[in-house]
């Protein structure tokens, strides 16, 4: 069933068309059909090939000389012009093809239907009517149809997935109870397909690492840290660790150790009870290749500490449900 016309598309369309219409009050004549013996007849639809184009041109120039030709190629660029743009921008070769193209269509059994149509929706004189103008008419149309069909898909195609994932994350999120560890309510035992729509859901940027999920730039209890979440043998997610960025060390106890001292906080609100272990980790403490805990929870087991790498401290916490 062929479609119909949008109508406001229709309408857009033409005015353009009338408008190029009342500007040519005495129409140029159109462009003669390029000779015939080497027409791309055998296929209408589709423009031909770059040197059946040069042929039509070199045929023509054969048969009548340089200045018959001359005179083809302004009238072909002056049709050109009108249906089209500036005819400057395209070689001779393609301005040939796009001219064979059209000739094709001109010729083409539907023609006559689509310059009826062409004529009732921009109002212009049959007359005044170019043979191309009909054609790139409809030609646009049909563009502007295959783009609308083509979003229309995407957005079924779009709502289709999300309605997919819902489905997934509900199913997870069913399956798999809440620990006290948790963050951004992520659950242990879900797949890792889960967890990245989940990190979808939220706007949270990933990347995939070997094997775990890195999330960069994630605001946690109201301090930016990156998130590594990790995967037992079967994709299942069993743990996590967090890093807040590096300082140097003349800043440590101003920024890193108070943001180890803030994630104590935060799990010790999540437990609903203090940590089963608190240390006071000194600044020789704290070595490169290892964590020095400053607090820890049992069941599951959490661990928040700081660390250094390359005279660069951080706060750090390690989770293993």
């Amino acid at each position: 069933m062929k479609k119909a016309v949008p109508l406001l598309l229709l309408c857009l369309l033409s005015m353009t068309a009338s408008g190029a219409g009342r500007e040519k009050k005495a129409p140029a004549p159109a462009a003669p059909p390029l000779p015939a013996a080497k027409t791309a007849a055998q296929e209408p639809a589709a423009a031909p090939a770059a040197d059946t184009a040069l042929s039509f041109d070199a045929a023509f120039m054969d048969k009548y000389g340089k200045p018959a030709t001359d005179s083809l190629v302004a009238m072909v660029k002056n049709d050109y012009s009108v249906c089209v743009g500036d005819p400057e921008r395209v070689g001779r070769t393609q301005l040939f093809r796009w001219k064979s193209y059209i000739d094709s269509m001109v010729a083409d059994k539907g023609y006559p239907k689509k310059f009826k149509s062409f004529v009732t929706a921009t109002g212009m004189k049959a007359p005044d009517v170019r043979p191309c103008e009909p054609i790139v008419f409809h030609d646009h149309i049909e563009r502007q149809l295959a783009e609308m069909d083509n979003i229309v898909a995407a957005q079924r195609a779009a709502k289709e997935k999300a309605h997919s994932d819902s489905v997934t994350i509900a199913t997870e999120l069913k399956k798999h109870k809440h620990s006290h560890a948790d963050i951004l309510n992520l659950p242990p035992g879900i797949s890792k397909a889960a967890l990245r729509l989940m990190l979808e859901r939220e706007k949270i940027r990933y990347k995939s690492v070997q094997k775990y999920i890195q999330a960069d730039d994630v605001m946690l209890d109201s301090v930016m840290v990156t998130i590594a979440f990790y995967f037992d043998e079967n994709d299942k997610y069993n743990g996590y660790e967090f890093e807040t960025e590096t300082v140097r060390a003349e800043t440590l106890d101003k920024t890193a150790r108070k943001w180890a001292d803030r994630f104590a906080a935060f799990y010790e609100k999540k437990f609903g009870k203090p940590a089963n272990a608190v240390n006071r980790v000194g600044f020789k403490e704290i070595k490169q290749g290892s964590l020095s805990i400053t607090s820890k929870w049992d069941s599951p087991s959490v661990i928040v500490g700081l660390a250094v790498y390359e005279s660069r401290y951080y706060a750090k916490v390690m989770v293993n449900y």
